[in-house]
């Protein structure tokens, strides 16, 4: 079970696959006089699905920075990167020290002013723990010894911008599968890390699909993202879609619900496809293939989903009673 804006029970769920893609570049001595150092924190996390554009995306936020430095020719250097990463989840935070000269601080700052007040019109209602603030480092002996070079950055503006965080959704020349239509969503992209070393960068990057033919599709856009800006993408390793063929448990599930409910008239429980990745996959593979179903419930019934399976439980293997 998980939690979402809707209650439905489901049989099948997206597949999911891990990659990396690899900027190249080495730390090199400081050249620029000043630093301005970001932080975003306090972000709530979630699993990775349909509601990806609405979360905040620090790891993108990052990219609009240096994309705005590209934009302006500025010369800059990147250190410190930190993202707060949570796993297989959307990152939580994120912590950098751009590096620029003096000239260029004032229109830069003027900028992030910018972006931080569009950043709290947009989510600070829905995670009033969030907090997106900057400190200008001035004195030279609080610099970063070491940054990596504007080139570096350029790469990963660059490979940032291309690749996005977002859903894709079935297009009328596609061949939709049966069951879904124009519009509804097909795959997720999402970038969950961001790891510096002495000799490379580390983009983490979740990616679902309603099967294999379209995970492929979507990491062919990135692997084509990387190499444009002259990177690489690691191989990626891939978890399979989950789809339970067996209908005994989702049958029975929703007539305990209905018999739970039989006093209202919201006593139907539906069934739809997830359209993103669930852990089914991972238990689906356990032992000899057990009936797993997926249960997303909403405040509104998380009630009623606990009856119904406090009530399912308690008289499995009597199905008279059920």
């Amino acid at each position: 079970m998980d939690y979402g804006s809707s209650l439905y029970a489901s049989a099948s769920s997206f597949a999911e696959c891990f990659s990396s893609i690899i900027v190249p570049g080495k730390l090199e001595k400081v050249s620029c006089d000043t630093a301005v150092r970001i932080s975003i924190c306090g972000i709530t996390s979630d699993v990775v699905g349909p509601g990806i554009t609405k979360h905040p995306d620090p790891i993108g936020q990052l990219g609009t920075l240096l994309t705005r430095l590209e934009s302006k020719s500025t010369i800059c250097q990147l250190a410190d990167v930190k993202v707060g990463s949570n796993g297989n989840m959307y990152p939580v935070s994120l912590d950098a020290e751009i590096l620029l000269n003096s000239y260029a601080l004032s229109g830069f700052t003027k900028y992030l002013d910018k972006c931080i007040k569009e950043w709290n019109k947009e989510y600070a209602e829905e995670y009033p723990g969030m907090s997106y603030t900057y400190e200008v480092i001035e004195d030279p002996a609080a610099l970063p010894e070491k940054a990596y070079s504007r080139a570096t950055v350029w790469k990963l503006a660059n490979v940032l911008y291309t690749v996005k965080t977002g859903i894709y959704k079935f297009e009328e020349s596609d061949e939709i599968p049966e069951g879904k239509s124009v519009e509804d969503i097909y795959g997720l992209n999402c970038t969950t890390g961001l790891e510096m070393s002495d000799n490379d960068i580390h983009l983490k990057i979740i990616t679902q699909g309603y099967d294999e033919t379209y995970i492929q599709r979507i990491i062919s856009d990135n692997t084509a993202a990387a190499e444009i800006s002259g990177c690489s993408i690691t191989e990626p390793v891939h978890v399979a879609r989950f789809n339970n063929t067996r209908d005994s448990l989702i049958r029975t599930i929703k007539s305990t619900y209905k018999k739970v409910m039989f006093l209202t008239d919201k006593n139907s429980l539906k069934t739809e496809s997830d359209s993103y990745f669930t852990p089914c996959s991972y238990l689906a593979e356990k032992g000899k293939k057990p009936d797993v179903i997926h249960i997303r419930l909403n405040n509104v019934h998380a009630g009623d989903l606990t009856n119904t399976i406090l009530f399912y439980i308690e008289n499995k293997g009597n199905l008279l009673k059920l």
